[in-house]
């Protein structure tokens, strides 16, 4: 073995660090040459293509379907209740779920089926969102009629907007006993009036019809006795006043047709401020309207 100069061996050091930073410069793509740069491009190695994972049995992204397992209890289980378990059925899968649903929907949109994946038997359907409109609608239902009455409005202007038609017998009577009875009232004043009348039909205390009770106590050639003054004081009971008595056949109409009782509260008597018979003072006053005081049994 020839052992070498110093400076020779100091010298092929130096050619040699000079022969690597060239080419290391070359392969450079900043410092390289921009003619050159595809050349150095192609040249390159080409990264190997990443090959996504797949579970066994897979087919794509569609997995296949899991059945549903009732849900594990953590810590001791008695004997029955594993007992109890282990003879539960094979849980329905996602399909037999969901046909089960399926009698609660119905298409929002006529001639939208739903989408079913071909990928092997047992895939679950995919129905698009506006397939399963719920058959009930969320808006609250209409409560029962014999717990919601018409609403009313106590004035002139509302009631002559209401469409008049032909009385019935019952409604006339309660119409001629509105007229004689409140006619110089204020309009709450004679819905007030009506309200005693048609509570007393649905009292038991008293004939269960509005003429019965208006006319209750009537007898033929006496004056006097009546319920309801007008009734047999011997004066006419024509209504001769036109505008007084569309007001009471409207209010009459209305209240027939089951317009709200709320003045009241109730009542099933009254009287005018101008008289204190004896008997108010067994009943209980619910409300004073105009001249007249309203009393409950």
């Amino acid at each position: 073995m020839v052992a070498l100069p110093v400076a020779s061996s100091r010298v092929e050091v130096s050619t040699l660090n000079e022969e690597l930073r060239g080419k290391l410069v070359h392969a450079s793509i900043q410092y390289s040459n921009p003619l050159n740069r595809n050349a150095v491009l192609k040249n390159a190695p080409a990264p190997e293509a990443i090959r996504p994972a797949s579970l066994p049995g897979d087919q794509g992204i569609d997995l296949p379907l899991e059945r549903f397992a009732l849900p594990k209890t953590e810590g001791r289980q008695d004997s029955t209740a594993r007992q109890a378990t282990e003879d539960k059925p094979e849980a329905e899968t996602a399909p037999e779920i969901l046909a089960s649903l399926r009698p609660l929907a119905r298409p929002a949109t006529e001639g939208v089926s739903p989408h079913l994946s071909t990928h092997g038997a047992g895939v679950m359907p995919v129905p698009p969102v506006e397939t399963l409109a719920p058959l009930v609608s969320n808006r609250p239902q209409i409560r029962p009629a014999g717990l919601e009455r018409r609403v009313v409005q106590y004035n002139r202007r509302w009631l002559r907007n209401v469409a008049a038609r032909d009385l019935s017998e019952q409604e006339a009577c309660l119409a001629t006993a509105i007229y004689h009875e409140a006619r110089g009232e204020s309009i709450r004043g004679q819905f007030a009036v009506a309200e005693v009348i048609l509570n007393r039909v649905d009292s038991r205390q008293f004939p269960n019809s509005i003429c019965g009770v208006v006319y209750q106590g009537v007898q033929q050639g006496r004056i006097g006795g009546c319920q309801f003054s007008f009734a047999c004081d011997g004066n006419s009971e024509a209504l001769a006043n036109r505008s007084s008595a569309r007001i009471a056949r409207r209010i009459a109409q209305v209240m027939s047709d089951g317009g709200n009782r709320a003045l009241t509260r109730g009542a099933l008597y009254f009287h005018t401020t101008a008289v204190n018979p004896p008997w108010a003072s067994r009943f209980t006053q619910t409300t004073h309207i105009g001249a007249h005081l309203f009393y409950r049994g």
